[in-house]
Parts: structure tokens; sequence; C-alpha cells
């Protein structure tokens, strides 16, 4: 039988990346979604009847299990890991980012409903916090096909952590898009038009000199792909490998090219990474904060329903917003 209270300890570890000896993430990931399997009595086609009796179990198995899928994804991403600071909050605890001494932080947050994300500038030695709203998944089925067997749990734990994932990339192109020449601090940061190499690294160069550490260019891998070394004759043959095998190369002229990983918008076959647009951001900053705050859960509305259709929903509360430690630049080819 599962044991909930070890199932739980083992998702926090999980997140926490304090797991026991025997454990890695993948197999730790594994035994949270057989876990929900083992309460199903073995099969992974939703048992209606079982689902009846053990209801609050199951939806207290879901509610620790998606999250975690959900940041398995997120975390077998080089932009995720090298751009994304990610804080887990208990309902209520402080939301704050501080700026240490004379550094101006961008901040860029999201809030349903808003196109464009609002832009405040911040001073010495304020503090900032990340707004944080409920988001949720909704997802029904006919109640016959529940009752025959036809609904997979695989199917609940795979595609509602794809739109949750989506959606946080959704969130942090919106932020993206609103960089503009007054919040990267002026025109030596930001420059658009035909791609020069020489107008790019002069980019990188006031990144590096005003934050004072190495930069690195980001980018889908078809904007990425647009970087083209000026003179083929001195191409290494590194170059060529990182080409061959990622589709552009792994460094512009000793700056490192990290590719974004495009995803769908939710619903449509279209991009939310624009492939024009290449980012530049000092090394060591992770300017991206994806704060999750209190526990999600996971509701149902099938009692009375008149067409007889069950309906789940998970919800969970995060917000994503920009505190970018010092000077960014933007750089968008037509």
């Amino acid at each position: 039988m599962v044991d909930l209270n070890t199932i739980k300890k083992l998702a926090l570890d999980l997140t926490n990346g304090s797991l026991p000896d025997k454990y890695d993430a993948k197999n730790a990931s594994d035994v949270l979604r057989k876990s929900l399997i083992e309460l199903n009595g073995g099969s992974s086609r939703i048992d209606l009847k079982a689902m009846r009796r053990n209801k609050n179990e199951y939806f207290e198995l879901l509610e620790v299990i998606i999250p975690r899928i959900i940041q398995e994804g997120l975390r077998d991403d080089e932009f995720y890991n090298t751009l994304v600071e990610e804080h887990n909050l208990n309902l209520g605890d402080s939301n704050v980012f501080v700026a240490d001494d004379n550094t101006q932080f961008i901040v860029s947050e999201i809030a349903d409903g808003i196109a464009r994300p609002r832009r405040q500038r911040i001073g010495q030695k304020t503090e900032v916090a990340i707004p944080t709203t409920w988001h949720a998944v909704s997802i029904y089925e006919e109640w016959s096909r529940f009752v025959s067997g036809r609904i997979d749990w695989n199917d609940i734990m795979d595609k509602v952590p794809a739109a949750f994932k989506a959606k946080f990339y959704e969130d942090v192109y919106a932020i993206f898009s609103g960089l503009a020449t007054d919040t990267v601090y002026g025109a030596n940061y930001v420059a658009s038009g035909t791609y020069s190499e020489d107008t790019l690294l002069n980019i990188v160069d006031h990144v590096e000199a005003a934050m004072g550490v190495k930069a690195a260019i980001y980018g889908t891998r078809a904007a990425l792909r647009r970087c083209m070394v000026s003179d083929a004759a001195v191409m290494s043959d590194e170059a060529r490998t990182s080409y061959f095998d990622g589709g552009y190369y792994g460094k512009l002229a000793g700056v490192p090219l990290i590719v974004v990983r495009n995803v769908h918008k939710a619903g449509t076959d279209d991009f939310i990474f624009s492939d024009k647009e290449l980012y530049i951001f000092g090394s060591g900053d992770k300017p991206i904060k994806y704060v999750r705050e209190g526990e999600p859960w996971v509701t149902d509305t099938q009692e009375g329903k008149a067409d007889k259709t069950i309906e789940y929903t998970y919800q969970e509360k995060y917000g994503v917003g920009l505190v970018a430690n010092g000077r960014i630049g933007k750089y968008t080819m037509s």
C-alpha cells in the first residue's frame, strides 16, 4: 500500500535536491509516478470505483507528483538552469529580493490578463516582491469513458505539466519582449537591423564592461544559427562539430551561445520565442525569478452535473519576474 508520508517526503527531497543515496532525480520521479499506479491497483487505467473510494489519496498524490514533473521538465533545459532562480515558498512566506548596494534592478512582472509586463526601476536597498497568482488547468471527460477504464493516468501526468511548462515560457517571453532601450539602460545595450557580428559583439562588450563578468548570448536555435562566423577560414573543428551536433556554433568570438528551447503557445502551433531576437546576460546572474507559493490543489466537479461529464482541476500559485542585477542587452535581427 502507498505510504503517503513517504511519497510526500520523497517529493520534497526531489524539490530540494537532497535525495537519499539510493535515488537520483530520474528514479525518484519514477517512484512518484508508480505510487499513483499502485494506488490504482497496479493499472495506469483509471478505475472509477477505486477513484471514488480513494479520491482524497489520489488528489494528495497528484498534488505532490505534478509539481515535481513540471520542475523535472524545466530543469532539463540549459536556458532554465542558467537564467532561472527558483523559489518555493510556503503560503505567506516572505517573497523579497533586495539590492545589496547601489546596483540597479530591473523588475518586470506578469499578471493575468496583462499583455505587456509592467516596468519598475528600483533604487538601492529596496525590497521587491514578485507577485504570485493562481494558475489552473481543468480537464474533463465523458462519464462512460471513465467507467470503461479508457482514461490513462499517464495522460494526466504528462499533459497537465506540459500545459504549465508552456505557460511558464509564455510568461518568460512576455518579459523578454518588454525589454526596450529604456529598460536596458540606453542605446549601447540594444540594437536592431540586419545581422552584424560587430554590432552584436559591441553589445556584449558593453554588458561585460558594466557587469564585470563574462557574458553569454541567448536565443532560439534558429536565432543562434544567424550568428555566423565572419571568416570561415579560421573556423575550428570544434565549431564545425558544434554546428553539426546542435545546429548552431557553440561560441561566437569566444562568447558562449546558449539555446532557448522554443515551445508552442498553448493550443496553437505558433512558437513563443522569436527567431529574430538575441539576449545578452552576464554569466552567473539568474535574472528570471520563478516564485511558487503555497501548495497546489486538485479538485473535482462531477457530482450533480447534468451532462455526467467528470472534471478535474489542478491549480498552483506562482509568479515569474525579471530581477536583473545589472545591465542586459537585446539584439533584434531583421
